[in-house]
């Protein structure tokens, strides 16, 4: 014999539908952010040369980052003088983190910051330090940028940007 008996105050729980939509776009955003990082900064199949890149803008941020500290010692005005001189090598430090990608307007983008970083700081001793700092650190990044430039027209490393999708 079966008996049907309803309780009148057992809670009915239903899902509510806007939270999880918004916890399903917090899940999908940390899966897109983790598969660029995945893809884009962290890859195993990366030539020799664009190694030695990602390598060479991380001691170029370091000479930047130390000529900084040197303008920090003299004066507040220096070491934001010599921040703005070498900002092309902190945005080519951000840029490389995405060689991964192997898209080509990563590498144009990269040889031009180095350029430019190549064409300022030489303007910076052309011209005159802002800094009392010396002109040692700014020829290192200057040596640095070239160096990244040499190696971004490296035969492996422009293989590596301009590969053919099929």
């Amino acid at each position: 014999m079966v008996s049907n008996v309803a309780v009148v105050d057992e809670p009915k729980i239903v899902p509510a539908v806007g939270d999880l939509s918004k916890v399903r776009r917090m899940v999908d955003a940390s899966t897109t952010v983790r598969h660029f990082f995945r893809f884009a900064v962290v890859t195993s199949n990366m030539p020799d040369a664009v190694r030695r890149v990602r390598l060479g803008a991380g001691f170029l941020v370091a000479f930047t980052l130390g000529h900084f500290v040197l303008g920090l010692l003299d004066n507040v005005e220096s070491a934001s003088a010599s921040s703005a001189e070498f900002f092309a090598s902190w945005v080519l430090a951000a840029n490389v983190l995405i060689f991964g990608l192997r898209e080509l307007w990563v590498w144009v983008t990269a040889v031009i910051l180095a350029s430019v970083q190549i064409f300022i700081g030489l303007f910076t001793i052309i011209s005159g330090l802002p800094s009392q700092v010396g002109v040692l650190p700014v020829l290192a990044v200057i040596a640095g940028a070239a160096v990244i430039v040499a190696l971004l027209f490296h035969s492996a490393s422009t293989g590596w940007f301009f590969r053919k999708t099929a």
